[in-house]
């Protein structure tokens, strides 16, 4: 389809590009390589993004950088066993924090709640502004398997 470019002075071109709206832009890929892509044109610096189903990796760093120090990200991951830990490969979260994934603390934070149980996840987010909410579709399926377009 054709896609509109925003009129000047009208709502923020991330938003929906069928209509005007202040919501938050959702955003979630069927594979990694698109995900990376839609948040590096999704994500500005100075925003605060609320990223479900984080794992600590190469998309939350992404996010870490994208933001730049003026920014924040709020990564929210099932708590579960940690890769590694119980013998087998796995996709999931290989760190336990932000530090140790080598990510700024101040900037990066975790929290190890259930990102289908609503009022947990607002409580994560504890009344922050969120710009963009980025969902990893992969991690809350619960699926070992990399996602492929």
């Amino acid at each position: 389809g054709t896609q509109r470019a925003p009129v000047a002075g009208s709502a923020d071109a991330r938003r929906s590009r069928f209509r005007a709206t202040t919501s938050v832009p959702i955003y979630c890929a069927p594979s990694v390589s698109a995900y990376e892509a839609g948040v590096a044109q999704l994500v500005r610096s100075g925003d605060s993004v609320l990223e479900v189903g984080c794992q600590l990796g190469r998309t939350t760093a992404l996010l870490a950088n994208i933001t730049t120090a003026s920014g924040f990200v709020l990564g929210v991951d099932m708590h579960r066993e940690l890769n590694g830990k119980s013998g087998k490969a796995s996709s999931y979260r290989c760190h336990a924090t932000p530090a140790a994934a080598g990510l700024d603390p101040s900037r990066v934070h975790l929290a190890l709640v259930d990102p289908w149980d609503t009022l947990a996840l607002l409580s994560a987010v504890n009344a922050r502004a969120i710009d963009v909410l980025a969902i990893d579709v992969n991690s809350l399926l619960g699926n070992d398997l990399m996602l492929t377009a």
